[in-house]
Order: C-alpha cells, then structure tokens, then sequence
C-alpha cells in the first residue's frame, strides 16, 4: 500500500504568519493509504488544492518526468487537469514582462529593464537565476537555468513548452496535435516515445522503445467527452511485455465542478467535506 499525504503550502511564503492557524487544524500530513501514489496539496493562500494522479515516471528519457496528471481546483474549468510535465509561459499586457506557470498555478514572474535585454526572473522565486531570452528565429522563447544548467525551449506563438535540454546534452521534446493537446514526448539519443491517443473521453498512453519498436500500453485516463473532468485511471504493469495487472483509481464530482471524492482499487473511498472553492476540512476514508 501507498501513502497519500496532504501537503501544506503557501504560494504567498507567509507559512510563519499561518502556522499557528495551521496547527489548530485537522489538516496537517494527514496520511491514508491508497492504491497508487496520489498527492494531494492544499495552497493556504489561496484555498487552491492540487491533486495529482498516481505517480507515472518516466525513467527511459533524460530526464525523468512525470507522465500523468494534475488537478488545479482555481483553474479555468477547461485547464482543470493538466499534464504534470508540462509548464507554460504566459504574456502580460507589458512588453517588458513574462511568467511561466506550471500545473499548479504557482508562476515565476521574468522581468526586462532595457530594450534588447533578457527577461530576468525574481530574485525570491524557486530559480532565482534563471532568465529568458528569444533566440534569433524569432519563433522560440529559451528559459536558461544556470544552477542546473538545463534550458527549455517554449513556442512564442503558441507559448507552449517544445523541447527540454540537460546539461549532459540529452533533450525531450514534445509535439501537440491540433487542438493543442499533448501528442507525444520524444528522448534523444535513446528515440524512446511516449505517445498520447485521445478518443471519446479517453486518453491512452503507449511507450514505444526506440530500439526495439516494440510498443506498450502505460496508462489509461478517463474523462468526460470534453476532456474537462477526469473520472479514472487504470496504470498497466507489466511482465516480459504482457499486462501482469493494472492499478485504478476513480475521482467524482459535485455540481459538475468540485472533485468530491477519490476511490482506490479496493474500494476504498477518501471525501472531501466541502467545495474546493472554500476551505478543505478533511479527507477521510
């Protein structure tokens, strides 16, 4: 069994000024076991809950990633799960002003000064030295972070993410379809592919060796038709390529908008006690 643990932040880093609201609550590293490594994380900012599908990594690419989902309670209702690997850019009404978003809402703000210049990130952010600059093609938006010195590349028509370098000269990229949804994310050198199928509701996610071409079912995500509300996920494993058993979990709804409850593979279900737009008492089994 797994453990499934609420976790308390703040996208404000006023944790010192809530810690003694924090302490009187029920809330705290509640842990209950499920099947599959869910997460759940409350924002004590601004009441937003994250919680992300079991854990799906791939370990093939370059550089790890997490292939599976994430629920943003605050997000637009169309944006309300998201692929976790993927982060954003997004362009401000000033010229001279840019932010990436990832999954969870949580933003760095990159700043320019000169006309020309690079867009400088906060100081007080996560990546403290990072920045971003437009190549010479005009096309690509490239966001270098020097402690790690690994880069991405975002499209700066689309702002979305394309390509994802380490520092050991290994990359990802990712295609999308055209509807602007994940497609496909590619290593190099391995050539290993995970490829995203959608189909009424549905999305399948397939690993195709880059040696050997042999393809294998990883996962599969249910939705509704528009793709808006996950309902459930069935993660594959395997032996010697055959489907040995596969772990499942099911997510329902209140008033088609506030997740309401998580059900593991045993039956067993955690609920949430009120609306995620107001704050979160407990989960319970």
């Amino acid at each position: 069994m797994y453990t499934f643990p609420i976790e308390l932040f703040s996208s404000a880093n006023k944790l010192d000024s809530l810690r003694s609201k924090i302490s009187n609550e029920r809330l705290p590293f509640h842990t209950a076991s499920v099947a599959g490594r869910g997460h759940v994380a409350l924002n004590t900012f601004n009441q937003n809950l994250i919680v992300s599908t079991p854990e799906l990594i791939a370990q093939e690419t370059a550089m790890p990633i997490d292939l599976g989902l994430c629920c943003n309670s605050i997000a637009e209702k169309e944006n309300y799960w998201r692929f976790k690997c993927l982060s954003t850019i997004k362009k401000s009404d000033s010229t001279s002003e840019l932010k990436i978003v990832d999954v969870t809402g949580s933003e760095i703000t990159f700043t320019k000064k000169f006309q020309g210049a690079r867009f400088i990130a906060d100081k007080d952010s996560s990546m403290p030295s990072a920045y971003i600059e437009v190549l010479s093609d005009k096309n690509t938006l490239r966001m270098h972070d020097p402690e790690s010195g690994n880069y991405d590349d975002y499209d700066n028509k689309s702002l979305k993410l394309k390509s994802r370098y380490s520092s050991n000269g290994q990359s990802l990229n990712f295609t999308y379809d055209l509807a602007g949804r994940l497609q496909s994310i590619t290593s190099s050198p391995f050539n290993h592919e995970y490829v995203y199928t959608y189909n009424n509701g549905k999305i399948e996610l397939d690993f195709i060796d880059g040696e050997t071409k042999v393809k294998t079912k990883l996962a599969a995500y249910f939705f509704d038709l528009n793709y808006n509300f996950l309902k459930a996920v069935r993660l594959f494993e395997h032996n010697e390529n055959h489907i040995q058993r596969y772990l499942g979990t099911q997510y329902g709804y209140e008033q088609d908008r506030y997740l309401k409850s998580i059900t593991s593979i045993d039956a067993t279900m955690y609920y949430m006690t009120s609306e995620l737009s107001s704050e979160i008492e407990d989960i319970r089994c």
